[in-house]
Protein backbone atom coordinates (compact mmCIF):
# COMPACT_ATOMS: atom_id res chain seq x y z
CA UNK A 1 0.00 0.00 0.00
CA UNK A 2 1.48 3.29 -1.11
CA UNK A 3 1.30 5.41 2.02
CA UNK A 4 0.54 9.42 1.61
CA UNK A 5 2.24 10.74 4.41
CA UNK A 6 6.38 11.05 4.69
CA UNK A 7 7.58 8.07 7.04
CA UNK A 8 10.07 9.77 9.45
CA UNK A 9 10.92 6.14 11.20
CA UNK A 10 9.12 3.21 12.51
CA UNK A 11 10.80 0.79 15.05
CA UNK A 12 9.80 -2.11 16.33
CA UNK A 13 11.14 -2.95 20.01
CA UNK A 14 10.44 -6.07 22.49
CA UNK A 15 11.29 -5.38 26.02
CA UNK A 16 13.69 -9.18 26.23
CA UNK A 17 14.06 -8.41 30.19
CA UNK A 18 13.98 -5.67 32.86
CA UNK A 19 14.18 -5.35 36.83
CA UNK A 20 9.87 -4.28 37.12
CA UNK A 21 6.90 -5.84 36.01
CA UNK A 22 6.92 -4.44 32.55
CA UNK A 23 2.97 -3.51 32.28
CA UNK A 24 4.03 -0.69 34.90
CA UNK A 25 5.78 0.64 31.52
CA UNK A 26 3.07 3.61 29.96
CA UNK A 27 3.50 6.43 27.56
CA UNK A 28 5.52 9.40 28.47
CA UNK A 29 3.14 12.58 28.86
CA UNK A 30 4.18 14.06 25.28
CA UNK A 31 4.00 11.29 23.41
CA UNK A 32 1.72 12.02 20.16
CA UNK A 33 -1.71 10.67 20.18
CA UNK A 34 -1.97 8.94 16.54
CA UNK A 35 -3.44 5.39 16.47
CA UNK A 36 0.01 4.21 14.90
CA UNK A 37 2.85 5.50 17.44
CA UNK A 38 2.25 2.29 19.62
CA UNK A 39 0.70 -1.00 19.17
CA UNK A 40 1.54 -4.52 19.99
CA UNK A 41 1.44 -7.04 17.92
CA UNK A 42 2.08 -11.10 18.11
CA UNK A 43 2.91 -11.20 13.75
CA UNK A 44 6.40 -10.28 14.58
CA UNK A 45 8.78 -9.92 16.65
CA UNK A 46 12.14 -11.49 18.21
CA UNK A 47 11.15 -14.41 20.23
CA UNK A 48 7.96 -16.40 20.84
CA UNK A 49 5.62 -13.30 21.96
CA UNK A 50 4.64 -10.02 21.19
CA UNK A 51 6.32 -7.02 19.93
CA UNK A 52 5.95 -3.34 20.83
CA UNK A 53 5.70 -1.62 17.36
CA UNK A 54 6.74 2.63 18.01
CA UNK A 55 5.93 5.08 14.39
CA UNK A 56 6.77 8.20 13.98
CA UNK A 57 5.70 10.60 10.96
CA UNK A 58 6.52 14.18 9.96
CA UNK A 59 4.94 16.32 12.58
CA UNK A 60 3.58 13.99 14.61
CA UNK A 61 4.64 15.86 18.35
CA UNK A 62 2.49 16.86 21.31
CA UNK A 63 3.02 19.26 24.10
CA UNK A 64 6.59 21.39 24.63
CA UNK A 65 7.85 18.87 21.94
CA UNK A 66 5.82 21.19 18.79
CA UNK A 67 7.43 24.27 19.93
CA UNK A 68 10.84 22.67 20.43
CA UNK A 69 11.54 20.63 16.96
CA UNK A 70 10.67 17.31 18.67
CA UNK A 71 8.49 14.66 18.16
CA UNK A 72 8.31 11.27 19.96
CA UNK A 73 6.56 8.34 20.89
CA UNK A 74 7.94 7.01 23.53
CA UNK A 75 6.85 4.69 26.54
CA UNK A 76 8.71 4.34 30.22
CA UNK A 77 8.81 3.90 33.98
CA UNK A 78 10.81 5.85 36.89
CA UNK A 79 12.31 4.18 39.33
CA UNK A 80 14.03 5.91 42.67
CA UNK A 81 17.85 7.14 42.43
CA UNK A 82 20.21 5.01 43.54
CA UNK A 83 23.94 4.32 43.61
CA UNK A 84 23.74 0.91 42.77
CA UNK A 85 23.99 -1.18 39.79
CA UNK A 86 21.04 -0.53 37.28
CA UNK A 87 20.56 -3.30 33.86
CA UNK A 88 18.39 -3.06 31.10
CA UNK A 89 18.03 -4.90 28.07
CA UNK A 90 15.60 -4.91 24.93
CA UNK A 91 15.81 -5.75 21.43
CA UNK A 92 14.74 -3.54 18.21
CA UNK A 93 14.32 -3.90 14.94
CA UNK A 94 14.71 -0.96 12.22
CA UNK A 95 12.96 -1.72 9.27
CA UNK A 96 14.52 -1.77 5.67
CA UNK A 97 12.54 1.69 5.06
CA UNK A 98 14.14 3.09 8.29
CA UNK A 99 14.77 6.43 7.64
CA UNK A 100 18.52 8.42 9.25
CA UNK A 101 17.54 11.94 10.71
CA UNK A 102 20.37 14.33 10.08
CA UNK A 103 19.38 16.34 14.42
CA UNK A 104 19.09 12.22 15.98
CA UNK A 105 16.80 9.70 16.46
CA UNK A 106 17.20 8.20 19.65
CA UNK A 107 15.38 4.42 20.60
CA UNK A 108 16.27 4.42 24.55
CA UNK A 109 17.35 6.81 27.34
CA UNK A 110 17.71 6.90 30.92
CA UNK A 111 17.40 10.52 32.55
CA UNK A 112 17.06 11.72 36.25
CA UNK A 113 13.16 13.51 36.38
CA UNK A 114 13.93 17.04 35.16
CA UNK A 115 17.27 16.53 34.74
CA UNK A 116 20.16 15.71 32.32
CA UNK A 117 20.40 12.91 29.92
CA UNK A 118 23.01 10.21 31.54
CA UNK A 119 22.46 7.91 28.72
CA UNK A 120 20.76 7.83 25.22
CA UNK A 121 21.02 5.32 22.34
CA UNK A 122 20.54 7.27 19.24
CA UNK A 123 21.66 7.57 15.81
CA UNK A 124 23.45 11.78 15.00
CA UNK A 125 25.28 12.37 12.37
CA UNK A 126 27.05 9.30 11.87
CA UNK A 127 26.95 5.87 10.31
CA UNK A 128 27.17 4.04 13.72
CA UNK A 129 23.95 3.59 16.54
CA UNK A 130 25.80 4.95 19.79
CA UNK A 131 25.34 5.79 23.00
CA UNK A 132 25.78 9.01 24.99
CA UNK A 133 25.98 10.65 27.43
CA UNK A 134 25.33 14.54 28.69
CA UNK A 135 28.17 14.36 30.77
CA UNK A 136 31.88 15.18 29.19
CA UNK A 137 30.06 14.48 26.04
CA UNK A 138 31.13 10.92 26.23
CA UNK A 139 29.56 8.41 23.36
CA UNK A 140 30.20 4.60 21.99
CA UNK A 141 29.62 3.42 18.78
CA UNK A 142 27.33 0.09 19.17
CA UNK A 143 26.72 -0.78 15.74
CA UNK A 144 26.87 0.50 11.87
CA UNK A 145 23.04 1.15 11.02
CA UNK A 146 23.68 -1.11 8.30
CA UNK A 147 23.89 -4.13 10.13
CA UNK A 148 21.23 -3.14 12.08
CA UNK A 149 18.48 -2.67 9.34
CA UNK A 150 16.50 -5.48 8.41
CA UNK A 151 18.18 -7.16 11.68
CA UNK A 152 17.09 -7.67 15.42
CA UNK A 153 19.56 -6.10 17.34
CA UNK A 154 19.72 -7.18 21.25
CA UNK A 155 20.87 -4.54 23.80
CA UNK A 156 22.11 -4.93 27.40
CA UNK A 157 23.28 -1.95 29.68
CA UNK A 158 24.66 -1.87 32.92
CA UNK A 159 25.01 1.64 34.03
CA UNK A 160 25.94 3.09 37.30
CA UNK A 161 24.94 6.71 38.68
CA UNK A 162 27.08 7.13 41.38
CA UNK A 163 28.91 10.87 40.94
CA UNK A 164 32.49 8.96 42.09
CA UNK A 165 31.83 5.59 39.72
CA UNK A 166 35.19 4.69 37.80
CA UNK A 167 33.26 2.15 35.97
CA UNK A 168 29.74 3.98 35.06
CA UNK A 169 28.87 1.44 31.86
CA UNK A 170 28.77 -1.58 29.89
CA UNK A 171 26.87 -2.91 26.85
CA UNK A 172 26.61 -5.92 25.37
CA UNK A 173 25.47 -5.77 21.61
CA UNK A 174 24.28 -9.37 20.61
CA UNK A 175 25.72 -11.12 23.40
CA UNK A 176 29.25 -9.54 23.22
CA UNK A 177 30.68 -6.56 25.40
CA UNK A 178 31.93 -4.00 22.82
CA UNK A 179 34.23 -2.41 25.43
CA UNK A 180 32.31 0.28 25.53
CA UNK A 181 33.55 2.31 28.60
CA UNK A 182 33.19 5.72 29.79
CA UNK A 183 35.95 7.28 31.88
CA UNK A 184 33.37 9.50 33.60
CA UNK A 185 30.69 9.39 35.54
CA UNK A 186 27.23 9.79 34.03
CA UNK A 187 25.75 12.22 36.40
CA UNK A 188 27.67 14.63 38.31
CA UNK A 189 27.35 15.64 41.80
CA UNK A 190 26.81 19.25 40.61
CA UNK A 191 24.31 18.56 38.16
CA UNK A 192 22.80 16.22 40.32
CA UNK A 193 22.13 18.70 43.50
CA UNK A 194 20.46 21.04 40.83
CA UNK A 195 17.76 19.19 39.37
CA UNK A 196 13.95 20.20 40.54
CA UNK A 197 13.50 16.66 41.50
CA UNK A 198 16.49 16.48 44.05
CA UNK A 199 15.36 19.78 45.21
CA UNK A 200 11.68 18.49 45.74
CA UNK A 201 13.11 15.46 47.72
CA UNK A 202 10.93 12.87 45.67
CA UNK A 203 13.58 10.59 45.23
CA UNK A 204 15.54 11.65 42.13
CA UNK A 205 13.48 9.67 40.14
CA UNK A 206 15.19 7.80 37.33
CA UNK A 207 13.03 7.90 34.02
CA UNK A 208 13.69 5.08 31.72
CA UNK A 209 12.29 5.56 28.42
CA UNK A 210 12.68 3.72 24.75
CA UNK A 211 10.42 3.92 21.22
CA UNK A 212 11.10 6.57 18.82
CA UNK A 213 12.23 10.19 19.82
CA UNK A 214 13.72 12.89 17.46
CA UNK A 215 15.28 16.32 17.03
CA UNK A 216 15.64 18.30 13.94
Amino acid sequence: MKRVIKLVGVVLLQLLFFSVNAAQFKAVDIAHDKDYGYQVSDEFSRTKGTSERFEVRHGDCAGEDCWRDRQRYEVGITQPYSKDDHWYGWSFYLPNNFMIQPAGTAMGQAKLFDGPVMWMVLTKHTDYIQIASDNKEQKCNLIKIDDAVGNWTDIMIRANYSTSSKEPLDVWINGKNIGCNFQHPLITKAKLNNTKGYKKGNGNNIAFKYGIYQTF
